[in-house]
């Protein structure tokens, strides 16, 4: 399963509020769909650093990186790749 499909099975299933049966498009907004608060993006935070085995440094933690699937797999790829994704 790609980076993407991880993402987006998290985020369905635990944050998303239709539930794990949740339409989810990998470029729609997480932030004006509702689906991603500061709890919600507390919970992203952990699953991706313990999924990918990243550290995620507070500077980082900007609404670009986190605005949808496909911001948050950029990010995470770029900090796989040991490049900062500020």
């Amino acid at each position: 399963m790609g980076v993407k499909e991880r993402i987006r099975g998290f985020i369905t299933s635990e944050l998303a509020h239709d539930g794990p049966d949740a339409s989810l498009g990998d470029d729609e907004s997480l932030l004006e769909r509702g689906i991603l608060d500061s709890l919600g993006l507390l919970r992203v935070l952990g699953f991706l650093e313990q999924e990918y085995q990243v550290t995620i440094n507070d500077d980082e933690v900007i609404p670009e990186n986190f605005q949808s699937i496909n911001a948050i797999a950029a990010f995470v790829e770029k900090r796989r790749s040991g490049t900062s994704a500020r």
